[in-house]
């Protein structure tokens, strides 16, 4: 498992490789300011042809449309490339 430092914001992402795939846990709130720490830990992931790639969402706080927009961009990435991406926990 691998965890990012937190950003000013306190947003992070634990990333953790298993057999079939990847899951990724980000904490915090996911939008234009930490964008990109999610996206810098789905990338490597996305590299992996024909894996799976898990949000865990449990620990986000908050999402709006750039987190939305990030993972529907990764998810036509990846089923383009054979893989698929879950999420779990989606809060409302």
């Amino acid at each position: 498992m691998t965890r990012q430092p937190p950003n000013e914001d306190g947003f992070t992402v634990q990333v953790h490789p298993w057999a079939e795939g990847t899951v990724l846990a980000p904490y915090g709130e996911l939008d234009l300011e930490t964008v990109a720490d999610l996206e810098a830990a789905l990338t490597p992931a996305l590299a992996q042809p024909g894996r799976v790639i898990v949000v865990d969402c449990a620990g986000l706080e908050f999402c709006d449309s750039t987190g939305l927009n990030l993972l529907l961009r990764a998810r036509a990435r990846a089923t383009a490339d054979g893989s698929r991406i879950e999420l779990a926990c989606p809060g409302r």
